[in-house]
């Protein structure tokens, strides 16, 4: 209503969006032409942009299909003859590329993801990409045909993250789980009355106890039935939710650096005691005073951090200076307990030729931060590209590679001589002698792994990472990783951190494969060469690294 820019909701489902319901849309004209109602929705989505007014009249004296009445009108307007030719080319191509190649393709083209931005916002940005990673992700499982990828898409995708970190300055709409780590000027708590726990008598109990092994659920059918240790029980799990129904009002907050603002709301039955809003008034409410501010119909009750006003009637407006790091008061501390420890991190491993390969490989921090330049972007896009390269062309035929590499290369943005450089480079790699066993068809590419280590200190450790090339034989599972620095460094002297990433991974494999050695190798895409690490080296380098408690 005010013009303020929105970040949208921390999580998202895929088919929920605008955006993705959009390229739904094209999915099944083009598999579909005579499915009239997708083709009018097409039609008026930014794809092409038609309005209201052209619809009906292309649409409401048809006397066949849509699509019958679309080819026909093209004969006299040039705009419609322009979006047949569209639909045309793309119901060609959709018998050779796969469903994201399709959607990348209809994206670039005439400044279309531009017009989705215009129309929906910037956090589209966040859907397509979701859209289009998902896309990916069900191609190497085997959906490579858009039948298969609007089944998908149709059954259901799950959640999908927006990463609200790097949303500006705009306003974001988070749960508190999803709020770890974030901080901005100003937060408002929205929902905070409803209930710190929802155990009753008339629950279906799942008790567990720390420590203890879990019961059998059982189902209590009234007050009345609950003997003394059914009662102690859920004395024991309306405890435990209070408590991290405490602990997430503390992470709250906190992620407010000048203002936090507190509302409350419910229908028509009012909130029992215990709720967010009731333990902040109480423990405000003595030291805080009523005021009138605009916007607000009551007077509010105003707290600060310092116990005096701000000087002058500074609002969050003004110019600011960082605010400064104050001790949270008691009054607020008794109220919600003591702080909780912060779980551990997960431990996320780089992405080869996304991250700081190039860097490390030529002698640390100091020339990592040299690279922060032009070049070094195209050194990281290059890296990535290869590695898309890598996981996509061995399941094209031979003699297509060459075309498809640099067609991909060239909707890429890549200049015509990098990218006929690039793709010289892949098919060298492909084809040299050392590397087939890691192009042949028992290789999997781009595998995601993920598990927990345990660190010297006793904490579990949250590990994450996808690994390049992985095969599985039945005497010894292989692990590789691509790296793509213009000057490798000599086999002996591997970067530390390419050393740990690779102990990772294969300490992650372990459990799995207990009956088969895990080799790990590195290869080069300069040259090419590949590296083999040695077990001991892999050894010492996960040792040193689970004393740092995983890299911290």
């Amino acid at each position: 209503a005010k013009g303020l820019p929105v970040a949208g909701l921390d999580r998202f489902t895929l088919t929920d969006e605008i955006a993705v319901r959009d390229m739904m849309a094209l999915f099944s004209v083009l598999l579909l032409p005579e499915d009239d109602l997708s083709l009018a929705a097409l039609l008026k989505s930014p794809v092409f942009e038609l309005d209201d007014a052209a619809l009906e009249v292309l649409a409401a004296p048809r006397k066949a299909t849509l699509f019958q009445a679309l080819r026909h009108a093209a004969e006299t307007d040039p705009a419609l003859a322009a979006i047949l030719a569209d639909l045309d080319f793309w119901r060609a191509r959709a018998d050779f590329d796969r469903p994201y190649e399709l959607a990348m393709r209809v994206l670039a083209s005439g400044g279309r993801r531009g017009r989705f931005r215009q129309r929906l916002g910037s956090e589209v940005d966040d859907v397509l990409d979701a859209f289009l990673a998902f896309l990916l992700e069900i191609e190497s499982e085997g959906a490579e045909t858009l039948q298969a990828a609007l089944a998908r898409l149709e059954a259901g995708t799950g959640e999908s993250k927006r990463d609200l970190d790097v949303a500006g300055d705009s306003v974001r709409i988070v749960t508190v789980h999803s709020a770890k780590g974030l901080e901005a000027r100003v937060v408002f708590l929205c929902e905070t009355m409803g209930k710190a726990s929802k155990v009753n008598a008339a629950s279906m109990l799942f008790p567990q106890a720390s420590g203890e092994a879990a019961m059998p659920p059982f189902l209590i059918a009234g007050a009345d039935a609950a003997s003394k240790a059914v009662k102690d029980t859920m004395a024991f799990m309306v405890a435990r939710d209070e408590e991290e129904y405490r602990r997430l009002l503390y992470v709250a907050m906190t992620r407010a650096e000048e203002q936090l603002i507190v509302t409350g709301h419910y229908n028509t039955q009012k909130p029992g005691p215990g709720h967010w809003y009731g333990l902040v008034r109480d423990a405000l409410e003595a030291d805080g005073r009523l005021e009138a501010r605009e916007g607000f119909d009551e007077p509010v009750l105003v707290f600060d951090r310092d116990g005096t006003p701000p000087p002058g009637g500074k609002t969050g407006s003004e110019p600011h200076a960082a605010a400064p790091t104050l001790p949270v008061p008691a009054i607020i501390r008794s109220a919600l307990g003591p702080a909780p420890a912060a779980p551990p991190v997960p431990l996320r491993l780089a992405a080869s030729g996304t991250e700081s390969e190039e860097g490390e490989a030529k002698g640390g921090r100091a020339a990592l931060e040299a690279l922060q330049t032009p070049e070094r972007a195209l050194a990281l896009k290059r890296g990535t590209l290869a590695h898309h390269l890598f996981q996509h062309l061995p399941a094209i035929a031979p003699v297509e590679r060459r075309a498809r590499a640099l067609a991909f290369l060239a909707r890429e943005g890549l200049a015509a001589d990098a990218a006929s450089a690039l793709q010289a480079e892949v098919e060298a790699v492909m084809a040299a002698p050392e590397a087939a066993l890691l192009f042949s068809g028992a290789a999997r590419a781009e595998v995601a792994v993920a598990g927990t280590l345990l660190a010297r200190d006793g904490t579990q450790r949250p590990v994450l990472g996808r690994i390049d090339r992985l095969v599985i034989e039945p005497d010894r599972v292989v692990i590789a990783d691509f790296k793509t620095a213009s000057s490798p460094p000599a086999p002996d002297a591997l970067p530390v951190s390419i050393l740990r990433q690779m102990a990772l991974y294969r300490a992650l494999l372990k459990p799995r494969f207990t009956d088969r050695t895990i080799e790990a190798a590195i290869l080069w895409t300069a040259g090419p060469r590949l590296d083999w690490i040695a077990p001991q080296t892999l050894d010492v380098a996960l040792e040193q690294l689970l004393h740092t408690n995983c890299g911290e």
